[in-house]
């Protein structure tokens, strides 16, 4: 179940409960005269148009949920204190896929957070040693190697407190055994959403701050 609200509409129900209606109805459509097909059609793809909308606000709220919602709030307003609370948070970005470089960054910046991007093993050492970043955010294979790990592995020779959320493709039980071996706050297997990487920062924010 859904309920949100903004400054100017009230949203509510079970989204995935609204699609399967209109799935159905699509059949049911199909079958009825012209005049009355096309206007129910308009209808329904104002519907779904409608949904799309929720679904993306609902989304940007789920990400946000661990730390922020409070009663009577717009969501300009928790947005805005999102920011204000995230702006002293340091997060590095060790990537060297071309898209996460373009996209993770900038996500993370628009939410308030100070963002330091690395894609190699010796610059995010220089970087963790200099800039102390709360969380890191490290892709598993660099280049051709598993360089994630190896950092990993540093950061617990060294005792460094930042907390990690190891990401990755990889499904080979043995490597992904040698990484929980390693103790990652938190293990995220590619492909999965920014939402989803947000809403694991902020259960780390909670779990520092309790």
């Amino acid at each position: 179940m859904i309920t949100f609200r903004d400054k100017n509409h009230k949203f509510g129900g079970s989204i995935q409960g609204v699609r399967g209606t209109l799935d159905l109805l699509e059949e049911e459509i199909k079958e009825l005269p012209d005049q009355y097909r096309v206007k129910l059609q308009k209808i329904q793809d104002v519907l779904l148009r409608g949904i799309t909308r929720v679904e993306v606000q609902a989304e940007e709220l789920k990400a946000i949920s661990y730390r922020f919602i409070k009663p009577n709030l717009d969501l300009e307003d928790i947005i805005r204190q999102m920011k204000e609370e995230n702006a002293n948070k340091k997060i590095l970005v060790v990537e060297d896929d071309e898209i996460m470089i373009e996209v993770m960054p900038a996500f993370l910046k628009k939410r308030g957070f100070q963002v330091t991007l690395v894609s190699n093993i010796e610059a995010a050492k220089t970087v963790i040693q200099n800039e102390k970043p709360f969380v890191i955010i490290l892709d598993l294979a660099l280049g051709e190697s598993l360089g994630g790990i190896e950092i990993l592995r540093w950061i617990r020779e060294k005792n460094i407190t930042s907390r990690c959320i190891v990401q990755t493709k990889m499904d080979n039980k043995d490597i992904l055994k040698e990484v929980e071996e390693l103790r990652p706050d938190k293990l995220l297997l590619k492909p999965y959403s920014l939402s989803t990487l947000e809403a694991q920062i902020n259960a780390l924010m909670i779990n520092t701050e309790a």
